[in-house]
């Protein structure tokens, strides 16, 4: 398929052997798009500590707001964080998009932001 890269989402995502990796609030199925993870991946549950990965889902700028102050702590010193929200369909209103997330003085840029799927 032109376009698509064939780079697998864990790798993407940073996930790698043996990595804990916390996923809120992901939307049904998502554990299924992930396909197969790396040898010995973990997934946990906040307030788990020293999360390597956090995928963070979202669809307001509100929910982002309360659970950065609630998730930051928990990654590890070289945790990767990531945000997604749902792509916009036609004629749903949609408080959630990259210009709204970077003018939001929530997260720091260290925030990886994404679409979910």
């Amino acid at each position: 398929m032109a376009g698509y890269s064939a780079t697998p989402l864990p790798r993407k995502l940073g996930i790698k052997d043996a990595s804990s990796v916390a996923l809120v609030d992901p939307p049904v199925g998502f554990i299924a798009t992930l396909g197969d993870l790396p040898a010995g991946v973990h997934l946990v549950e906040p307030p788990a500590a020293a999360i390597d990965v956090i995928v963070c889902f979202i669809t307001t700028l509100e929910a982002l707001t309360d659970r950065f102050a609630e998730l930051r702590p928990l990654l590890s010193y070289t945790g990767g964080p990531w945000v997604a929200w749902p792509k916009k369909q036609r004629g749903a209103p949609m408080s959630v998009n990259e210009t709204a997330f970077g003018k939001s003085a929530s997260p720091p840029a260290s925030w990886i932001t994404k679409y979910a799927p």
